[in-house]
């Protein structure tokens, strides 16, 4: 057994622990249960990664996005860390490869998604496998009352008849009293310690701003607050509108969202994450398990629908420890056009029958097949060809998914495979009959050692490269040979996949939990009210409210918020309007000024309490305003 703090110097270079990762990493050595709350950017990761490479064997890691989980494998694989995932997206041989190699020993850390646990292959493998921890990430997913519920999650403890003595760990950023004791209850956490660290961020200042317009205030923002930003907006076509407004202005800004290419999204990624590009303007899809320290400014021009989503995006700004902003551009009509949103996004049980037997029809599932066949999905083809509400069925697959039926998983670049089904005398023999692929055949030997026993990924540019001809040549010689059942080839992909959990049910046996739909359409409506109410607040530190929404009473204001700036009072202090009306008197004393410009001259946060204060000076006879708008000191 290692000292986990020569492993924390040998992989990631430092001498300490933060926080509470040390203590949370004693109790997973010491093989106890436990409960860690620790916000986004808390460095949650650390605290199951450094016991993984301290004790023998694997540590087990549930969690329930692709892309966090491929972003922890890179990030693990970069440090020399041996470290596999399993996803939906792959097929049964590569399953099985992974799990192979974990139940041999060759991975110290393998993440997996929940539903992937029942799967007869999972568990058979896991019998073989040494599991020294589970770790459940993002564990909010296991309560309804949070805001990302995933059913499987509230099947992870059967696990415990397998490993018995593992203990397991549980975390999540963002968690209500309420959702504490589902992860408690449900993962049969025996008597956990619960570390939690403070969700207030000192160093992250949260203001709402109330604007008419949003792009003349978010330009005076970025001018005003330099460094790396991120701007989110609800709408795909929005992102690239507003990139363009920004780049007009010499801004140097990208947009980034799901309906992007994999290559341009990446590229687009790695700009800003070296700096290369400075703003990046994007959907929700943008940030998830991205490790950037230096973001000054986060802003979002439309309402989240929770405050856990708003933190998390939020809390991506200052992760460093420097000042940082997060800043809400509100109006009034947001509240009214996200509710309504809400209510046309809502889909009743006929609806989401609909959308079920759509899907079938749409992959050619007959009833009683489809159990974990994975399948490419663009949902906005799929809602076009049935003509449904593209919102609406997006959240009837929710609904499908909430029921156990299928996965949905986010978009992700998966490369082309290739394995041959025939040996090399066949292939020998087949290059002789036709001889136009008898140089791709010799290079894929050449090239992938293992391409006849396992598949490979393959990449059609660069096997272009060495064939002297065009990628698309090569894609099409691939596909012949497929044709030709000389060979398996899977086509690269940027598509999202779909997963059916369970076989395809005829639509009258299709059963669906109308009181728990119920509930979970509930539970939305709430998220989204709380969200309305952080904006509309203009009375009370935002960090504060933050904080108790969390279960954390915070004593004091955390006195760099808009409201403890004082930006949403009437007026000026006593003080405040003394220095104002002192220094509008040494403006006016030095040359006359139009009365713009004695406005302009003060913070735009000020503004309305600038323009009443001149009202103010007017009235008493201090100031005279002549007919051009100018505008004297009279004393």
């Amino acid at each position: 057994m290692s000292n986990p703090y020569d492993i924390l110097r040998k992989y990631w270079g430092y001498d300490s622990f933060r926080g509470v990762q040390a203590d949370v990493i004693q109790s997973a050595m010491a093989r106890k249960d436990s409960l860690v709350l620790m916000p986004t950017g808390g460095g949650k990761s650390l605290c199951y990664q450094v016991p993984a490479l301290c004790n023998p064997g694997l540590v087990l890691v549930i969690s329930p996005l692709i892309a966090l989980m491929k972003d922890q494998v890179d990030q693990l694989l970069a440090r020399k860390i041996p470290a596999s995932y399993i996803h939906s997206g792959m097929n049964h041989v590569s399953i099985d490869r992974e799990l192979e190699r974990a139940a041999y020993g060759n991975v110290k850390l393998l993440f997996i998604s929940p539903e992937r646990l029942k799967s007869d292959l999972f568990q058979v493998r896991l019998a073989k496998m040494q599991v020294s921890l589970l770790a459940v990430d993002e564990a909010h997913c296991i309560s309804q009352w949070g805001y990302d519920f995933r059913p499987a999650y509230q099947e992870i403890a059967e696990i415990k008849s397998v490993l018995p003595d593992v203990p397991i760990m549980a975390l999540t950023a963002t968690a209500t009293d309420k959702v504490r004791e589902d992860i408690v209850n449900f993962l049969e956490l025996d008597q956990p310690k619960i570390f939690v660290s403070s969700f207030a961020r000192k160093e992250l200042s949260y203001s709402v701003l109330k604007e008419s317009d949003k792009m003349r205030k978010m330009v005076d923002i970025l001018s005003r607050v330099k460094g790396s930003t991120v701007i989110y907006s609800r709408s795909r076509k929005n992102t690239e509108v507003l990139a363009a407004f920004l780049k007009k202005r010499g801004f140097s800004t990208s947009a980034y969202h799901a309906g992007l290419s994999y290559k341009l999204r990446n590229e687009r990624q790695k700009d800003w994450m070296h700096n290369k590009s400075r703003i990046m303007v994007s959907t929700n899809a943008f940030g998830m398990g991205i490790d950037k320290p230096d973001v000054r400014l986060v802003v979002h021009l439309d309402l989240p629908e929770s405050l856990e989503e708003y933190y998390q995006e939020a809390g991506r700004a200052g992760r460093d420890g420097n000042k940082a902003y997060a800043v809400l551009l509100f109006q009034e009509a947001d509240a009214i056009n996200l509710m309504e949103r809400f209510e046309k996004s809502t889909a009743d049980t006929a609806f989401i029958r609909e959308v079920y037997q759509g899907l079938a029809n749409f992959f050619q599932i007959a009833v009683g097949q489809g159990e974990f066949h994975v399948f490419r999905f663009d949902i906005m083809e799929f809602a076009r060809r049935f003509k449904f509400p593209a919102t609406k069925t997006y959240h009837a697959l929710r609904e499908l998914e909430q029921e156990e039926l299928i996965v949905l998983s986010s978009s992700l670049h998966d490369p082309s495979k290739v394995k041959f089904r025939v040996g090399r005398d066949r292939l020998y023999e087949f290059s002789r009959e036709q001889p136009k692929f008898a140089e791709l055949i010799k290079v894929l030997l050449r090239t992938y050692g293992g391409i006849i026993d396992d598949y490979s990924r393959v990449f059609e540019a660069r096997l272009a490269k060495y064939l002297e001809t065009n990628e698309k040549s090569v894609v099409e010689l691939l596909k012949q040979l497929h044709q030709y059942e000389l060979l398996f080839y899977t086509e690269r992909s940027n598509l999202p996949s779909l997963t059916y959990l369970k076989e395809r049910l005829h639509h009258a046996n299709l059963k669906l939990d109308e009181k728990r739909i119920d509930v979970r359409r509930a539970q939305r409506r709430r998220n989204i009210e709380a969200m309305i109410e952080y904006a509309q607040n203009s009375e009370i530190c935002r960090q504060r409210v933050l904080l108790k929404y969390f279960g954390e009473i915070l004593e004091e204001n955390c006195g760099c918020c808009d409201h403890c700036y004082g930006r949403h009072d009437k007026d000026l202090s006593k003080d405040k309007k003394l220095d104002a009306t002192e220094r509008i008197k040494k403006m006016l004393t030095e040359k006359e000024h139009k009365l713009e410009q004695i406005i302009a001259s003060f913070p735009s946060s000020k503004k309305d309490k600038i323009v009443s204060l001149l009202r103010e000076l007017l009235d008493e006879g201090i100031l005279h305003l002549d007919g051009n708008d100018h505008i004297r000191w009279k004393g």
